[in-house]
Parts: structure tokens; C-alpha cells; sequence
């Protein structure tokens, strides 16, 4: 590879490792009807509703 080659692609993998939508799918996730972030867990049973908010410039891909 070329140094230019290698710096699109260090830079490709940055821009993945830190895009706001795939942090939000690794750390959010439903699973046998329950909200689980991280360890924590709460049943979604119990809820009407769930509301999610957001602020920033960031937000709108973690939809």
C-alpha cells in the first residue's frame, strides 16, 4: 500500500470505531422484552411507553 492508501484507511477505520450509530446498536438492544444497556436491564412489560432523547450534533445518527 501506499502511505496515502494506508491513511484513508487509518482513517476509515477511525471514523467506524467512533460512528455514533454503532455505539448506541453495541450498548442498547432489547432482548426476551426486556431494555438492556450494558448489565442493566428493565422490562419493557411494565411500559407504556419508552422515550429515548437525544442532544447534539450526534444525535441523529444514534437513531
Amino acid at each position: 500500500m501506499t502511505l496515502h492508501a494506508d491513511m484513508l484507511a487509518i482513517r476509515d477505520a477511525s471514523l467506524q470505531a467512533v460512528d455514533p450509530g454503532k455505539a448506541v446498536r453495541r450498548f442498547l438492544r432489547v432482548e426476551k422484552g426486556r431494555l438492556c444497556v450494558e448489565q442493566e436491564s428493565w422490562p419493557l412489560k411494565q411500559a407504556n411507553r419508552v422515550l429515548l432523547i437525544g442532544a447534539g450534533k450526534a444525535a441523529l445518527p444514534m437513531v
